[in-house]
């Protein structure tokens, strides 16, 4: 896993977000793991290292540290982390393979990565046995199991599985709805 100090962080390719704009957030993650959900949404609503589904070096750099970071709380708050870091892996593709629209990271990078999708999978394992709690506890449960997906490899479950727990378009009447309001509230 690259060092928070690591130079090599401001050699990343990143395609919106420089590292010392979001290296502050993981530090603050690094320090105490329970700013967990915070950083997360930091991260999310800045698009410091995947925007509109586009992923990059830095993406590469930050799951192993939303990862560990994961490690060190109990399975009933790492949802937040292991969703995030199960999508950028569904991005990344596991084990992480070449892409035409990113030049190729170096190899140290895709082995922290790859080292560290495989320490996801008990990790998230842990976290779906927790029972599910919460205000929107199927569509929590739904985005751990995207991300188990995401680590094993499995893109297209765990692109199916992602996309249930989003808005669709209708495509006859183009109204927007929630498929888990439409199923009811048992879906899980």
């Amino acid at each position: 896993m690259l060092s928070l100090d690591d130079p090599r962080w401001h050699e990343l390719w990143t395609g919106y977000s420089v590292a010392s704009r979001f290296l502050p957030a993981l530090r603050r993650l690094w320090e105490d793991p329970t700013t967990a959900k915070q950083v997360v949404s930091e991260f999310d609503s800045e698009n410091y290292v995947c925007h509109q589904c586009s992923v990059y070096h830095t993406t590469l750099a930050v799951i192993p540290h939303f990862i560990y970071a994961a490690g060190r709380l109990p399975p009933g708050q790492r949802r937040e982390l292991l969703s995030s870091a199960g999508l950028d892996a569904l991005l990344l593709g596991v084990p992480f393979g070449a892409r035409e629209e990113m030049p190729e990271p170096p190899e140290w990078l895709v082995a922290d990565y790859d080292s560290a999708v495989r320490d996801a999978v008990p990790l998230t394992c842990e976290a779906l046995v927790v029972p599910p709690s919460g205000p929107d506890a199927e569509r929590d449960r739904l985005q751990l199991m995207a991300a188990l997906a995401g680590f094993q490899g499995q893109h297209r479950l765990g692109c199916l599985l992602q996309r249930a727990t989003g808005w669709f378009m209708c495509r006859w009447c183009e109204a927007e709805f929630d498929l888990l309001v439409e199923l009811g509230q048992s879906v899980v």
